[in-house]
């Protein structure tokens, strides 16, 4: 596929799509919790270069190998990696290598079109495509024992299914590449692990130990090489952005949907369930909650309309200071301005409640409205 501008548009497009929906989106609150910081911007621009390399249109990609691909003639190769850099562009360039690459990947049940497409597009650059289950097992399985390549991206296995080790990876576990491992070794395999570093991957051996030793390191290395560059990861539940950017994509086949505006300024974001936890000014801590979101972009900012908002506030001991529930809120939080209608509010201390029809949220970190004790009060979260 053509795009304009080698697809400079594309992902200028998807970086703003990220931007827009960043307010309300869980990957926020995600990339907080684990303690890294996530460039909205960054990471839409990193799903967009992924996206321009599976349609064909976006530059290649280094590849360092440490250790040779093919230590042996004709002997298979397994490759471990996660949802990092722009990972199809590294599949792409294992193909231009005359690796054969199958990429065995996680099923997307509810996308079943796009997964076909993705599986064509794929093919288009050298690289097969099979879905985990019985059939893709047996697939993958021959291309090991032909000397093909297979690559599994182990972030997205899930610690729950029956017989998967958990093991800690960015913001929670995931399931330890133990079976992987084992399956490569009987066909005979060697096992490799690629790694984003420096804008590229470098391909080094996993290792000839215990296979539980192994499955260790190697999700050891790729917790540490995505902590290294968490705006380069998909947070892998975040890459729906890349089903429905494929799917809005003018000139694709399958869906019959218009093509994405230009203008951000005519998108709109909406969300059942938003939520944001963190500091505030005044070294408060807040939790903010809404049942549903709608955001839209103005004058260069997120600017979003919620309803059924909660507000929790609590001070730098952590003692709890007040909260507020409100039917409606609009503007930005926790940037501000934010203003809240049809309030009800609650204070520890002193011990009050009330209602007001409006509680406003500033930009400079203090509530206002109209002169109501709630501003003094508040106003001392620093102290408590």
């Amino acid at each position: 596929m053509r795009l304009p501008g080698g697809g400079r548009l594309l992902i200028g497009l998807v970086a703003v799509l990220a931007l827009l929906i960043w307010p309300i989106s869980d990957l926020r609150r995600r990339s907080r919790a684990a303690g890294l910081r996530v460039s909205p911007l960054a990471w839409g621009a990193a799903m967009g270069r992924t996206l321009c390399a599976l349609l064909g249109a976006g530059p290649g990609v280094r590849v360092h190998e440490e250790d040779p691909l093919r230590p042996e003639p004709g002997s298979g190769l397994l490759v471990l990696a996660a949802h990092l850099g722009p990972w199809e562009a590294g599949a792409a360039e294992l193909a231009r290598r005359g690796l054969d690459p199958t990429v065995l990947a996680a099923p997307w049940p509810r996308l079943p079109r796009t997964e076909r497409l993705v599986e064509r597009l794929r093919l288009a650059r050298g690289v097969r495509s099979v879905v985990r289950g019985g059939a893709g097992w047996r697939a993958a399985t021959r291309r090991l024992r032909e000397g093909g390549t297979v690559v599994v991206l182990v972030d997205s296995a899930s610690p729950g299914r029956r017989g998967r080790r958990p093991q800690p990876f960015v913001d929670g576990p995931i399931g330890a590449p133990d079976a992987v491992i084992r399956w490569a070794r009987r066909q005979g395999a060697e096992v490799r692990v690629a790694e984003w570093s420096e804008g590229g991957y470098r391909i080094r051996a996993a290792g000839a130990g215990p296979v539980r030793e192994v499955a260790d390191s190697v999700v050891a290395r790729l917790r540490d090489a995505v902590r290294a560059s968490p705006s380069e990861w998909a947070w892998v539940r975040a890459l729906a952005c890349l089903p429905l950017a494929l799917l809005l994509l003018p000139g694709c086949p399958g869906e019959q949907v218009p093509p994405l505006p230009r203008d951000p300024e005519h998108w709109v974001a909406r969300a059942e369930g938003a939520s944001w936890s963190g500091p505030l000014p005044n070294r408060m801590v807040g939790t903010f909650s809404a049942e549903r979101a709608e955001v839209r972009w103005r004058a260069g900012a997120p600017h979003g309309r919620f309803e059924a908002v909660a507000v929790e506030l609590s001070g730098s001991s952590g003692a709890w200071l007040g909260g507020f529930e409100a039917e409606r809120g609009e503007g930005t939080w926790p940037e501000g301005p934010l203003e809240l209608t049809d309030v009800r509010w609650r204070l520890a201390e002193p011990e009050s409640e009330g209602r007001l029809e409006t509680l406003t949220w500033r930009d400079d970190g203090r509530w206002t409205c109209g002169g109501c004790p709630l501003e003094e009060l508040l106003g001392t979260g620093e102290t408590r």
